[in-house]
């Protein structure tokens, strides 16, 4: 009975050596493999007088005037705060996740209709942290604004919502005398990306992350006829440099 209780724990052992090795393996197969991610940024400048809308835009972004009020969510009006948190619990899963981008000197635009929220976009004024592993913050000057968090739901989409939303934030930052709106779209985000261009933002940089062995590096990317240096990129930790 106890010669078959030794041989039954070194199975175990033998099961659990074998679990390890491959465990080990799996973790140096991935640390060793390149890894990267990439993400656009985009600029408007607000400053070109040859940017306009065609007639056809215009008529839909009266119907949407007629159809939705603009109602704020900031650090000091919390009206929405606990709707919107709802809404973007996807994002959002902590009332402290609101809480940071609200500390970021942010402003959001919420498109109501029927007393709810339909859409929303953020406005961000000072300085942003490029999400997803970037462990990059983007430093505005006084006449540079990002936009952040941009959302429709789904029953919306489609319809020029999401159009009409950008479309006001860039006529609010010409009024308050903004020159440069800044945004960071993922590579495959081709709606976000259709609109955008619509307005007439241009591609500014890419900006690509490695990772390997523990360790991490970026690069950067300009695209053509973009000056440099119109924003300033800080490493978490480093200093500032000129993208």
């Amino acid at each position: 009975m106890i010669q078959v209780q030794e041989e039954g724990v070194k199975e175990k052992l033998k099961n659990v050596w074998r679990k390890d090795i491959f465990s080990i393996l799996r973790s140096i197969k991935a640390l060793s493999t390149r890894q990267q991610k990439a993400i656009d940024i985009y600029i408007l400048n607000l400053w070109d007088k040859s940017l306009s809308s065609k007639e056809a835009d215009e008529k839909k972004l009266r119907l949407w005037q007629e159809k939705i009020q603009i109602k704020t969510l900031s650090k000091n009006d919390r009206t929405y705060f606990d709707e919107y948190l709802e809404l973007r619990k996807d994002i959002l899963v902590k009332r402290s996740d609101l809480e940071d981008v609200l500390n970021l000197e942010s402003r959001y635009f919420l498109a109501i209709r029927d007393a709810r929220i339909i859409g929303a976009i953020c406005l961000v004024l000072k300085k942003i942290p490029l999400r997803g592993g970037f462990d990059l913050e983007i430093i505005f000057k006084e006449d540079q604004a990002y936009l952040f968090q941009f959302y429709v739901v789904p029953e919306y989409r489609g319809n020029g919502l999401g159009f009409f939303l950008k479309s006001y934030i860039t006529d609010f930052c010409r009024r308050q005398g903004y020159r440069y709106l800044v945004g960071a779209i993922d590579p495959s985000n081709n709606r976000s990306i259709h609109i955008l261009t619509k307005l007439g933002y241009e591609k500014y940089a890419r900006i690509i992350v490695f990772e390997q062995f523990l360790m991490k590096w970026h690069k950067f990317k300009w695209f053509k006829n973009m000056i440099r240096g119109l924003l300033t990129l800080k490493l978490f930790g480093r200093k500032p440099i000129k993208l």
